[in-house]
């Protein structure tokens, strides 16, 4: 099965690099002006922790019965990391279009659906439950398919919600390096059964290039109290060499996923101890409430700019952000305007090819701007500084 991924707005070449990690990195801290602990299906003692969230998709996945002759319905608006694992099985991935505010409901389930499908994976995008979720859960239960709940933005679950992210799929799945600063890891967990795999573990020279990974990339950004790395770099795009037809599709901004990325989905062993000591003894209370307060600082500093358009107005419904998600009013102008000024932001501007609007819309529009906790409140309004004088200066007077 080849799908087709299509960028939708070139990168700006030659940009500088950001000097705040859009990941956590070992080292200094916010401060947490409260702090309550919560709660996380992934630090249940039935969590199987992976390499990555990746491969802890392709693993439940597998688990699910997905093969050559399945189909898996994933939203349209998605990171190329969900539909690898689908690939690597063999499957074919159906894209549900989403609606404007990231919703997959039930109706757009049902319309997409063929006879194959044997999975639903479901994302909960930021951090933020989807709201059809039990009624997509129903669904799957009569159609003998398997709900995977992706919660790769939702590793924590609100304080008192009556719904725990990773709670009400057959399986879910968490990126726990996009929470922790290990330098790697993923974990799976499975609701009514308990998962017995046997998963290889990593040798000792896997365990050394982690802790080396782990130092270098604090290292980068300065977060041990010593001078950044990346302060002066600059990026550069690799040109594209002729004569392949991957290479033309390349240029013309659609190519099919690269055969190692495939590959890769599948490669599945156990994390590096490194990863689970981080995972098991963070300060989960603290790290919840310095997130919310990153997310909040972000919402106060935006506010009123001609330049974006709030995504989500607050937290109700969420346990801890991932990200602040907001929507740039003109992308072509003010996208290139916070990469030159190197903020550190991303967005899912790479989709598999499809025919829903809001998707290709919101590959553009969406950006997503760091609520992550390492390093100090100090480099983060600097950060928060950055981005304001960059969308003010690429916006009309």
């Amino acid at each position: 099965m080849q799908v087709l991924f299509q960028r939708h707005q070139p990168i700006p070449p030659q940009h500088p690099l950001a000097r705040f990690p859009t990941l956590p990195v070992l080292g200094s801290m916010g401060d947490a002006r409260s702090a309550s602990a919560p709660r996380s299906r992934f630090l249940a003692d039935d969590a199987v922790y992976t390499a990555s969230g990746k491969t802890a998709t392709w693993l439940a996945l597998r688990l699910a019965g997905v093969g050559a002759d399945s189909s898996v319905i994933v939203p349209a608006y998605h990171c190329p990391t969900m539909i690898h694992p689908i690939l690597a099985l063999g499957a074919r991935p159906l894209l549900v279009p989403v609606a404007a505010d990231l919703r997959v409901s039930l109706a757009a389930v049902e319309n997409i659906a063929d006879a194959a499908v044997r999975a639903v994976l479901l994302p909960h995008f930021f951090g933020f439950l989807q709201p059809e979720i039990e009624a997509i859960k129903a669904w799957c239960t009569r159609r003998g398919a398997i709900l995977i709940e992706d919660c790769a933005h939702a590793f924590y679950g609100a304080e008192g919600g009556s719904v725990l992210p990773g709670a009400t799929g057959d399986f879910a799945i968490a990126s726990t390096r996009k929470f922790f600063a290990a330098s790697e890891g993923g974990a799976l967990v499975a609701n009514g059964q308990r998962l017995a795999l046997d998963l290889p573990r990593p040798s000792l020279t896997d365990e050394l290039r982690g802790a080396y990974r782990m130092l270098a990339e604090s290292l980068r950004y300065g977060a041990l109290g010593l001078p950044s790395t990346r302060r002066y770099r600059l990026t550069a795009v690799a040109p594209v060499g002729p004569g392949s037809p991957e290479d033309a599709l390349r240029e013309a901004g659609c190519a099919p996923a690269r055969d190692d990325e495939i590959r890769g989905a599948g490669d599945a062993r156990h994390c590096l101890r490194s990863t689970a000591l981080l995972i098991r003894h963070a300060p989960h209370a603290r790290i919840a409430a310095i997130r919310q307060q990153r997310f909040r600082r972000w919402q106060e500093a935006l506010a009123g700019l001609p330049s974006v358009e709030p995504f989500i107005t607050d937290l109700r419904g969420c346990g801890v952000p991932y990200a602040f998600p907001v929507r740039l009013t003109r992308p072509e102008v003010h996208f290139p305007a916070l990469k030159y000024a190197g903020v550190a932001l991303w967005r899912w501007d790479q989709l598999a090819v499809s025919d829903d609007p809001v998707s290709r819309r919101l590959a553009v529009e969406l950006i997503q701007l760091p609520c992550q906790h390492s390093t100090s409140d100090t480099e983060f309004e600097r950060l928060v500084l950055q981005c304001r004088r960059a969308l003010q200066a690429s916006s009309p007077a």
